[in-house]
């Protein structure tokens, strides 16, 4: 906790502001040594010397006061009777200038504001009032930038020497930041708290590198499906979530969806899903699903392009190629895209996560639909099983580190477990997120954001959230190797070139980024676990 200060060097510069000549110290009784009382808090002196009215001329009469000594240890109080001769406007003006003083902790915080729209700014700064109601020495300002801003906007404030307290601390570069001493390591604070047996290790877990803990999560977006019972139910393979719970689920069954839900074309077209989100970090639970890795043990070298890789790339690649879901070309000319789709009972399933949930929300599909209206039936499951029968849920947690450059360390973790607490609510609370911490799992907030196709699968979080699925680690320079990946994974969709060929291309160039990081780092892998 902050705590307020007054020292006796600020007493004495107070004092002599305001005109020293016509002040005397007091004179401890019987001891005839000066004494200057500096450690009272400026509210009890106004209390334990009343002003009754106020002149322009030194009063020359001793006045008997009585003052108690407040010190920060434990101490026998002490009462002493003093003279004080004061000219009373004085004192009057010597008290209100010390008590306007400014803060002495300032905290800057930087936050992504790409989620929740105009009410993200006031969560924010109701939690940085509600921490300064708190701490009174404290004065919180928060400030918003674009999710694909923050990683440069930090880095170039770290080498011009003007960093925040706090910043947004995404996955994708959470081990750049460690790896360049940009955030502090939290285990210092960590071990004396309970605050990571309290946070799903699936939220954490992927601001964990190096064997050290660089973030704190605020909010939880693991994948999940959702599907409109009115272009799934006519098809009569089952509805996904009966299907999970008896564990039929599968990837098989969702290829036989896909090509049972395709009818039509043009503007008719009726499609079973979406393509898998072609970046890495969605694509490497496919890779995984085929029993292959990313990268090798050490993480020194790239795994793309193995045999097992190439099942995944072309398992992946084939929904789009075979025309089980729209072609990149297609894509663009949807209006409102896959949402626009879903919201018109032209597509059946999609990847979905809390934060998209207000663009399938009721006023949303009418304002979308117009006068060409239909209802749709949202439901939401698990994800499938993958092709080697395991499950993974990615969880995008979304986090924040404080900053090593930080004057106020201290003050500033405390500030940073608030926000996992006020901020986590805030986001639960407009449907973008589900809990990060056990002591959220119930909170007000997050049930009583539930949509209505969420109200009675509420079970589904639980499963998303507590299931053992390892983090994918990511190492520094991360966004660099996706960009690659991606121009790799293009290839294979648009160009027809082998896996091998296309993502052996790109070896050379992520061996060279991955080889420069800090040594230390382990894959994540469960087919290390088998």
């Amino acid at each position: 906790m902050i705590r307020d200060k007054f020292s006796r060097r600020k007493a004495l510069r107070a004092l002599a502001l305001a005109g020293g000549s016509g002040v005397t110290v007091a004179v401890l009784a019987g001891c005839g040594e000066t004494q200057v009382v500096t450690e009272t808090k400026i509210q009890e002196v106004i209390k334990e010397v009343p002003v009754d009215r106020v002149v322009t001329k030194i009063v020359k009469e001793e006045v008997a006061v009585e003052v108690e000594k407040v010190v920060t240890q434990e101490v026998e109080k002490v009462v002493v009777q003093e003279k004080v001769v004061v000219e009373e406007k004085v004192v009057t003006q010597v008290v209100r200038e010390v008590a306007t003083a400014p803060p002495s902790v300032e905290l800057e915080v930087w936050y992504n504001q790409q989620r929740g729209g105009p009410g993200m700014h006031g969560i924010w700064n109701k939690a940085a009032l509600d921490f300064q109601s708190m701490n009174s020495s404290a004065r919180v300002s928060v400030v918003p930038f674009a999710h694909g801003d923050m990683e440069v906007k930090v880095l170039t404030a770290v080498a011009g020497g003007t960093t925040p307290d706090i910043a947004y601390l995404h996955m994708d570069w959470a081990a750049t930041f460690a790896a360049k001493n940009v955030v502090l390591d939290l285990e210092p604070y960590t071990k004396t708290s309970d605050i990571l047996d309290d946070v799903y290790a699936s939220a954490i877990a992927s601001f964990q590198v190096y064997g050290k803990t660089w973030g704190l999560p605020v909010v939880s977006q693991p994948g999940f499906v959702l599907y409109n019972q009115n272009v799934v139910e006519p098809l009569g393979l089952g509805d996904p979530w009966d299907l999970y719970q008896n564990g039929e689920f599968t990837a098989e069954w969702y290829d036989n969806y896909l090509a049972a839900a395709r009818q039509g074309e043009g503007a008719d077209a009726i499609y079973g899903g979406f393509e898998f989100p072609a970046i890495l970090k969605h694509q490497y639970l496919a890779l995984w699903g085929h029993d292959a890795a990313v990268w090798n043990q050490d993480m020194t070298e790239s795994a793309m392009h193995s045999d097992n890789a190439a099942n995944a790339w072309n398992w992946l690649a084939g929904h789009v190629t075979n025309g089980l879901v729209p072609t990149r070309s297609e894509q663009g000319t949807f209006v409102g895209g896959s949402a626009g789709l879903f919201n018109s009972n032209k597509l059946g399933m999609m990847l979905h996560a809390r934060q998209n949930n207000q663009k399938f929300a009721e006023s949303t599909r009418r304002a979308f639909a117009a006068a060409s209206y239909e209802p749709i039936e949202p439901a939401i499951a698990p994800n499938p099983s993958w092709p080697n029968g395991d499950e993974y849920f990615r969880d995008g947690g979304n986090g924040y580190g404080v900053l090593q450059a930080s004057k106020f360390p201290d003050e500033t973790y405390e500030l940073l477990v608030h926000l996992t607490d006020s901020v986590g609510r805030g986001h639960m609370g407009l449907g973008l997120s589900i809990p990060t911490k056990r002591s959220l799992a119930n909170a007000e907030e997050f049930i009583g954001s539930f949509h209505p196709w969420e109200q009675d699968r509420a079970e589904v979080f639980d499963i998303i959230q507590t299931d053992a699925t390892p983090a994918f680690v990511q190492p520094p320079r991360y966004t660099e190797i996706q960009t690659l990946a991606r121009a790799g994974y293009d290839e294979i969709v648009l160009g027809g070139v082998s896996p091998q060929d296309a993502m052996g291309a790109i070896k050379s160039q992520v061996d060279e980024i991955l080889q420069e990081a800090p040594p230390g780092l382990k894959r994540a892998f469960p087919g290390d676990m088998k």
